[in-house]
């Protein structure tokens, strides 16, 4: 005899209490004479019955208001499931072949926003087959019902049969599942990547075999259905579908859809060895996708192929095709610190930087590239070749001064590795020098050189950089006071600049040490008192033609504004009007 009491615990990680317990044995038999408890605020369950060792079972099992996400938990699936459900359970037979019926219905559950207003199931276990009457999953949307079913057979032995084990016809799944009336809100359940997906599906499949060796017939469509990603702002919309199932094949004849104003289509196919892929070649089509991620604003074109393919006799995916990039704003992220390994995964693509493609950072660059790269070898091994240079007037923000680059590219060419070699060669002029910065080196590890004229050394001219009136007044010292005002100057005015770019729609913000003037007659650290910024902003009125302006903070009111027109990428013209002066520049670039 067994009597005991469980006052809190937890099954799963989800809350049980008041569970109280009395068994006893007698004559190989045990007896449930009482084992329930409460779960969660409102839910509770029971179980009853007799269970002979080595012979018959009689129980019960009933509860309400289970929390769904104690069954996902126990059957591995970690992701955090809500809804409640209630379930009625008989287990019959013997021991050594169980019988049940068990009834199941949820209701408000889901992931995320993959939500489903009921689900209900009804299974019958007996001789070691699980007939599925029914197993239903309903969703309202804007008042209309939506519904994916799945009824047939489930063979137990079917469920742990290994891929090459030969099954009689009876051992086998035969499960229909019907697409006809579903969405596809089922799929932030299946990715943590989405925020949340609709659209009607329609469709049949006929799955048999067993679950290490499926066999898939028939076919599934999609028309007007949406997916909003995490990472992205834009959701993907006007998607349709036509996918084909043919046993161990499938193939995609339709895949389309927008972003914004862009489309994109695609197609392929695929041939399964059990689970494993063993041919497949799918091609994706992109034009001007609305892109809008962290790192990316503007349209994505390209065409890309994914395929198996053989690299030195291995048998591995390829992915091949170009990307177009132009009219957007990159901003390259932080390089990840991973231990992991990629994929091994052969390349044979391009990516070619067109006309108008901004790299931005408010704490380190503001410029406009051109150029093209070519990334083959694999992944593990890449094999990279190509350059992106820097077009005129590019800015390079270091220690909150901004100099410009007179030179600037990034070589693709180092060995297993798609990080470039950069060489930048940018110069600011202040009032007691001109200063010239150079970067070079791999783009993980880059070296920065700071050279001057008159000559000083770096730290003087880190100093002159950072302290500027204190420098001049011979208070040359930085101490730990000094640093930390000119990091919050870095983080905070570069916050400024991000969030005043975005708001007026400008191709250009930037604040910058200095007055900004184009005379050296205007002396930027005259008054001592005084730290002097500029701000300059700029947008393209036309293709080749922007209008700038900068205005003074902290001194006078010296502004600035005017025309800039880019003949190419290697001539440039302006005209800017300062005080009652007229500035008229001519910028060229040439290489020898």
């Amino acid at each position: 005899t067994v009597i005991g009491r469980l006052d809190a615990g937890k099954i799963s990680g989800y809350d049980v209490h008041d569970v109280n317990i009395n068994l006893h044995l007698l004559d190989h038999v045990i007896y449930i004479d009482k084992l329930m408890g409460q779960q969660g605020t409102d839910g509770s369950f029971e179980v009853g019955g007799t269970v002979t060792i080595g012979g018959p079972i009689a129980a019960h099992f009933s509860a309400q208001k289970l929390a769904l996400g104690m069954f996902t938990k126990s059957a591995g699936l970690e992701r955090k499931v809500h809804g409640t459900a209630d379930i009625e359970a008989a287990f019959g037979g013997t021991t050594s072949n169980p019988s049940a019926d068990v009834t199941i219905a949820a209701n408000n559950g889901g992931f995320q926003g993959s939500t489903f207003d009921a689900l209900d199931g009804e299974f019958h276990l007996k001789n070691g087959l699980v007939d599925v009457k029914n197993f239903s999953v309903e969703k309202s949307i804007n008042g209309k019902d939506y519904m994916a079913s799945a009824k047939g057979i489930v063979p137990l032995k079917a469920l742990f049969a290994n891929r090459e084990e030969e099954l009689n016809d009876y051992e086998r799944i035969k499960l229909t599942v019907s697409l006809d009336q579903a969405d596809l809100s089922i799929l932030p359940f299946v990715s943590d990547q989405i925020d949340w997906a609709l659209g009607p599906t329609k469709g049949k499949l006929e799955i048999t075999g067993t679950p290490a060796h499926p066999l898939v017939k028939g076919s599934v469509s999609l028309s007007d259905g949406a997916v909003k990603f995490k990472p992205l702002t834009v959701p993907v919309t006007g998607m349709t579908a036509q996918v084909d199932f043919n046993g161990d094949s499938m193939t995609v004849r339709d895949f389309s859809g927008k972003m914004g104003e862009g489309t994109y289509a695609g197609q392929g196919t695929l041939k399964m060895n059990g689970l494993t892929p063993a041919s497949y070649d799918f091609s994706l089509t992109a034009d001007k996708l609305d892109i809008e991620s962290d790192f990316f604003k503007g349209p994505l074109s390209g065409q890309l192929r994914v395929n198996n393919d053989k690299f030195f006799g291995l048998e591995l995916p390829k992915i091949s095709g170009q990307i177009d990039l132009a009219d957007c704003t990159i901003s390259v992220p932080a390089i990840p610190d991973s231990d992991g390994e990629l994929p091994d995964i052969i390349l044979d693509a391009d990516v070619n930087v067109g006309d108008r493609v901004h790299a931005y950072s408010s704490y380190l660059y503001d410029m406009y590239l051109t150029g093209n790269v070519h990334f083959g070898g694999t992944t593990r091994h890449p094999k990279t070749s190509g350059s992106v240079s820097v077009k005129r007037g590019g800015t390079i923000n270091y220690l909150k001064t901004e100099f410009n680059v007179r030179e600037g590219t990034a070589y693709f060419n180092q060995v297993d590795s798609f990080l470039p070699s950069i060489t930048f060669l940018a110069d600011t002029r202040l009032t007691q020098a001109k200063v010239f910065l150079s970067i070079t080196g791999p783009l993980d590890n880059m070296t920065f050189t700071l050279k001057s004229t008159p000559e000083m050394s770096q730290s003087e001219i880190i100093r002159l950089l950072t302290l500027r009136d204190a420098y001049k007044a011979g208070q040359a010292n930085l101490d730990a006071g000094d640093l930390l005002i000119v990091g919050l100057q870095m983080s905070f005015l570069s916050e400024v600049e991000d969030v005043m770019r975005n708001m007026l729609w400008l191709d250009r913000f930037t604040i910058a040490r200095g007055s900004g003037s184009a005379f050296d007659t205007h002396d930027e650290e005259s008054n001592k008192a005084i730290d002097v910024y500029h701000v300059e902003m700029g947008k393209y009125i036309s293709d080749k033609v922007m209008f700038k302006y900068t205005q003074q903070i902290g001194g006078d009111d010296t502004h600035r504004f005017g025309l800039q027109y880019d003949m190419n990428d290697r001539f440039g013209l302006s005209l800017e009007k300062e005080a009652q002066k007229f500035i008229v520049g001519l910028e060229a670039r040439i290489h020898f």
